[in-house]
């Protein structure tokens, strides 16, 4: 059978997007400009697209495989509901098959979707900031 991967239709590339903030991240500074709030911990908007795991449940403690709880800071796998932070520096290779529905991902670092074995991830957002990439994995 031949690898399968699925991702939820909500997820974005920042690559290209454009994206207007709404009233509520925007603030009048002292001259009446518009300016926009900070919207992520420790960060302002990148590149126009708010981040959506700003308070993640599973934050990655080096690189390593999906697959290895010892990658998470939870020393377990990501679950149904989790907010995912893989950080800068973080390469983790995506080894699983899983239909615990993530609730986001933000890739600091790198994500490598292995394609010499099946897989299956189910996330609402997978949010791939400017530093860091997404790819597949080949044998």
């Amino acid at each position: 059978m031949s690898s399968t991967r699925i991702f939820a239709a909500a997820a974005i590339f920042t690559c290209a997007v454009s994206f207007t903030a709404p009233a509520w991240a925007q603030d009048d500074d002292a001259e009446g400009e518009r300016s926009l709030q900070s919207m992520n911990m420790g960060g302002s908007i990148s590149k126009g697209i708010p981040r959506f795991c700003t308070d993640p449940t599973v934050i990655t403690t080096g690189s390593g495989n999906w697959s290895d709880p010892a990658t998470w800071s939870t020393k377990k796998l990501p679950a149904a509901e989790d907010l995912v932070l893989i950080k800068a520096g973080h390469t983790v290779t995506y080894d699983t098959v899983s239909d615990a529905a993530l609730k986001c991902i933000d890739v600091e670092g790198r994500v490598e979707f292995k394609t010499d074995v099946p897989t299956r991830l189910t996330v609402g957002t997978l949010h791939v900031l400017p530093t860091g990439l997404s790819s597949t994995l080949g044998s």
